[in-house]
């Protein structure tokens, strides 16, 4: 899990060196996410890479601290959902 962690890291990285050096390259790759299934598979992507980030946290130099924040960045998706639902 660590490895795939690291490999997101290096994925998401490289994305945004991407995005300094070509700004338009990076334009044309993130207009391919504006359909609906684009739109799935960037939360897809980005659910798999928190998941592996938070099941990598007791690997890391402040366990108890990542943890925390994990607890807390879940509460606020759950309020953030509930609150659009409402609307």
């Amino acid at each position: 899990m660590a490895l795939l962690a690291l490999l997101f890291s290096i994925l998401i990285a490289a994305i945004g060196a991407i995005g300094l050096v070509s700004p338009a390259t990076l334009l044309h790759f993130v207009r391919r996410f504006q359909s609906s299934a684009g739109l799935y598979a960037a939360a897809g992507f980005r659910v798999r890479s928190g998941l592996a980030l938070l099941f990598t946290t007791d690997r890391s130099r402040a366990p108890e601290r990542v943890g925390k924040q994990w607890k807390t960045r879940i509460i606020l998706i759950i309020e953030f959902s509930c609150n659009n639902l409402k609307s």
